[in-house]
Formats: C-alpha cells, structure tokens, sequence
C-alpha cells in the first residue's frame, strides 16, 4: 500500500474501484515533500483542540468536508496495517466482514482497571455516564466493554461509508457534551486540567508521568469509545496485524500493553 510518514497522523482513503490505497489526509502537520496526491486540510469544529483530540479532528473533517469513498481506512504516522506490498481487494473483504480492524490487544488489566493505571479514570467515568445518557442502548456493550481484557488500540481501521458516518457522529456528540462539561475552549485548558490533578494524572514512570502526554486525554477516551463503538456495532471482522515502524517513547506499544507488570 501507499503509506505517507508525517509529524502527525495520516488518514487512508480506499478507492472502490481501484481497491488500492488512493489519497493521504494530512492532519494539522505540513508535508516536508511532494506528493502527486490530493491533501486535505484538518477543518472542524475540533481543529483548535487536535493536539488533545488528536488523529479524530482529522476524521472528523473527512466526514464533513471530503466526498466519502465506499469505503474510509485510518492509519497513525508510525503505525499501519501490515498489508505491505499485498493490498487486499477490499470490496471482496467486505463481502464477507463487517469492518478491517487491527488485532486486539490482549492486556492483564480489565479496560476500566488499565485505564485507571495510565490515565485518570475520572474522565473515562464522565465520558461512560454521557454515552449511557445519549446512547441507552450500548449500556450494556459499555459494561462488556470495560470488563474485557484486550483492546482494540490507536483508532486503525477501515470501515465502510455508512458506518464511518455513524462513528464520527457518535464520537463527536459525546466528546462535544463532555467539552462543554468541562469547558475546554483551548488546548491551554486541557493543560491546566492536568497540571491542577496531578494526583489523578501523572504516573510514576514513562510518558505517562509527563503533563504533555496527559494533556492528550481526550485521544485516549476516544480509543476507548471507538472499543465501544466496534463491539456495539460489528459481528464480524477481518483483523490485520499492526506495524510499529517507529518508538517514540522508547517502546513498542503492542508488545508492551502484552507485557506490562
């Protein structure tokens, strides 16, 4: 496939009638090269706070600016599906599967347990009761949700149209609620969130102890709703292994999620 490297993420778009890799989605980032391909401004309601929503601003304005394909892929800047130079014929996929997702993530700790250990469980308990209000019928996908003890990691999939439809629509109303709770105008809000519960964010060791990295929370909460949006939504799927081509942390986050004490 047709990957593109960037300081941020990159989106891949499927053509249907070519069954290939067709154009690259640059979020928020310019490209240090030339590509013969079409580039995409991130341009949302999300925009101003990327750098705490991160790679969904660049979905989102997929969603609301860009003619939609049959069928819409995200990778992350570091991390891909391992189709190398095997593209498979996604119409033929989709015959059959219900969405293209990377292979769980079998982690020690329970979703809810894990997230406590790595983030601050506050916010994931806030993100859970407006998703119980706004969507009632997921309770009890959510509850299996945080019990189960693998995770579907770095929002990597291929969905097709309609589907991609609904996600940023269900991503977007929950995450928009909780912005307004929380009054979160600008990155700079997010930080100080962080910095004025310490106890609750910042963790003993590796990035997670870094009020940059935290910063990120509502990337984080996303992961875990795109989890909750998957299992709610598709009975069958065609898993792909992930590439990590880069650690940026000193680490390869699939081994070490495998791996954790």
């Amino acid at each position: 496939g047709l990957f593109l490297k960037s300081e941020d993420k990159t989106l891949l778009l499927v053509d249907q009638q070519k069954d290939e890799i067709k154009d690259i989605f640059e979020a928020a980032t310019e490209l240090k090269n030339k590509y013969p391909l079409e580039i995409i401004k991130d341009n949302c309601e999300f925009t101003h706070l990327n750098k705490t929503i991160c790679e969904f601003t660049g979905m989102y304005s997929v969603y609301k600016n860009y003619p939609l394909k049959d069928y819409i892929g995200f990778c992350q800047y570091r991390r891909y599906f391992s189709f190398y130079n095997n593209l498979p014929n996604i119409k033929q996929i989709f015959q059959t599967n219900d969405i293209v997702i990377g292979k769980p993530i079998p982690i020690r700790y329970n979703m809810a347990e894990h997230y406590n250990k790595y983030h601050n469980l506050n916010d994931l308990s806030k993100i859970i009761n407006i998703c119980y209000k706004q969507y009632p019928e997921y309770v009890e996908t959510i509850k299996n949700t945080l019990k189960s003890h693998y995770i579907y990691a770095c929002n990597i999939f291929i969905m097709k149209k309609e589907d991609f439809k609904k996600y940023c629509e269900f991503i977007s109303n929950i995450i928009s609620e909780y912005i307004k709770q929380e009054n979160l105008t600008t990155y700079d809000d997010c930080i100080k969130k962080v910095e004025n519960d310490t106890e609750h964010y910042i963790k003993k060791s590796g990035p997670n102890k870094s009020v940059d990295y935290q910063s990120r929370f509502l990337a984080y909460l996303i992961e875990r709703l795109t989890n909750i949006y998957i299992l709610h939504n598709f009975h069958k799927a065609y898993i792909v292994d992930i590439v990590e081509t880069s650690q940026k942390y000193g680490y390869n986050l699939f081994k070490k999620m495998k791996d954790e004490d």
